[in-house]
């Protein structure tokens, strides 16, 4: 979990602890999610908008985005639009986890998760980063973020509109912004 706003440093004191919890399968008491509506998940929030790129063509992804937004919306919160822009930064950095063997928001070469989306010409005043290591599934990989305050806080962050997402040797990693 990485978040950049005024709450920076705060976040960034428990980013190790969040990103080794999901890749433990570690779990915390966390507070009930909130009130719950019945609003059915848009599935047209969950394909890519385009802007040039390749559109996100995997099952497990958009599996991912629309169990995201059911967390979202049972929350009472708005669905989240997945971006092909977002999701090639989010692609770029699972790749690069996985042929590089690391695992980490920052890049070996010291890029931050905001480097790379300004890097890439996207524009926010929040984003945050939510990575994890191991689940072989969509409902594996929300089900760690979210027995993380973390985690859980970028998922349910009401300032966040738009999410990328990527995934690579079950590297998995989700780009959040306004």
């Amino acid at each position: 979990m990485m978040l950049a706003n005024q709450s920076l440093r705060f976040f960034t004191s428990i980013l190790l602890l969040a990103s080794s919890a999901c890749a433990s399968g570690g779990s915390s008491n966390l507070p009930s999610a909130g009130s719950s509506v019945t609003r059915e998940p848009s599935s047209a929030v969950c394909e890519a908008t385009q802007t040039g790129l390749e559109p996100i063509d995997s099952a497990e992804l958009i599996e991912l985005c629309l169990l995201v937004n059911q967390t979202r919306q049972a929350a009472g919160l708005q669905p989240l639009t997945l971006e092909a822009r977002r999701s090639h930064v989010a692609q770029l950095h699972a790749g690069d986890m996985a042929s590089q063997n690391f695992f980490s928001h920052n890049s070996l070469d010291g890029r931050t998760p905001f480097d790379r989306l300004t890097d890439a010409g996207i524009r926010y005043m929040t984003a945050g980063e939510n990575i994890a290591l191991g689940q072989s599934s969509a409902a594996s990989v929300l089900n760690s973020w979210m027995r993380s305050e973390g985690h859980r806080a970028n998922i349910l962050n009401p300032q966040f509109k738009r999410l990328g997402l990527g995934a690579d040797s079950q590297r998995w990693v989700q780009v959040f912004t306004d």
